[in-house]
């Protein structure tokens, strides 16, 4: 049937293998990101160390994807004013005791 991929040392492995043609940066801190969309309608981003959007990461490069792998409060922060509602909306959540509305994610057991 279908090709099965496994991760030498785990999963990390795995990711490590698919991205070595790619210009991928990891374990790097990151404050703000900001979408910027060109002429032609293609998106990039810039990724900055600060929170006042001030220090880039790289400068001298602009970045077609975005990953963020951290836990859901904390990417929403993130992804807040980054120019990019259609990500952030997504991220939208309500930590609370009551039921959430129809249009809010929910989690359950």
């Amino acid at each position: 049937e279908g090709a099965a991929l496994v991760g030498s040392g785990g999963m990390g492995g795995l990711v490590s293998s698919l991205a070595d043609s790619l210009d991928v940066v990891r374990d790097t801190w990151v404050a703000a990101v900001q979408r910027e969309e060109s002429s032609s309608g293609e998106s990039r981003w810039k990724i900055y160390n600060d929170s006042r959007a001030t220090k880039e990461l790289r400068a001298e490069k602009e970045f077609e994807y975005v990953v963020v792998a951290h836990c859901g409060k904390c990417a929403e922060r993130l992804m807040r004013n980054a120019n990019a509602p259609f990500a952030h909306r997504l991220l939208r959540a309500k930590f609370g005791p009551g039921v959430p509305r129809d249009d809010q994610l929910q989690i359950r057991r």
